[in-house]
């Protein structure tokens, strides 16, 4: 289970980083597909600021999330769930906006959700072993 938590951590970072640095160097999301017209209801003018909310985001908690496995595991499953539900909730904004579901928000989407789940039963887990040991 802790394998699997990983490499979907190791995942959801590597989806941000290289998404949001996509859009950060084509702002005019033609990289990804995205029209700019999309864009027109929003505050932003470009794809710069939302990939630099993306990148920034998920990787800094998904990234905690690794840093604190060793020692600190409520936190490391508050950081996982965190940024889950941000590259979650990312993509369904960017649908949203978007006006279609791309086949990369599925594929995200159930990293995202699994990352999430798998960190809600690593905390029981360990609230379990707590308890045994009292």
């Amino acid at each position: 289970m802790k394998t699997l938590f990983y490499f979907l951590l190791s995942c959801l970072i590597l989806f941000s980083i290289i998404t949001g640095f996509l859009l950060i160097m084509n702002p005019d999301g033609q990289l990804l597909g995205l029209d700019k017209n999309i864009l027109h209801n929003t505050p932003f003018k470009n794809f710069v600021w939302p990939g630099m909310i993306l990148v920034s985001v998920v990787t800094t908690f998904a990234g905690l999330a690794i840093f604190y496995s060793p020692c600190r595991v409520l936190r490391m499953c508050n950081a996982a769930r965190i940024a889950a539900a941000a590259l979650i909730l990312w993509i369904i904004i960017a649908d949203i906006y978007a006006g279609a579901v791309y086949w990369h928000s599925f594929m995200f989407s159930a990293c995202a959700v699994w990352v999430y789940i798998l960190s809600v039963r690593y905390e029981k887990k360990w609230f379990e072993e707590i308890n045994q040991r009292q």
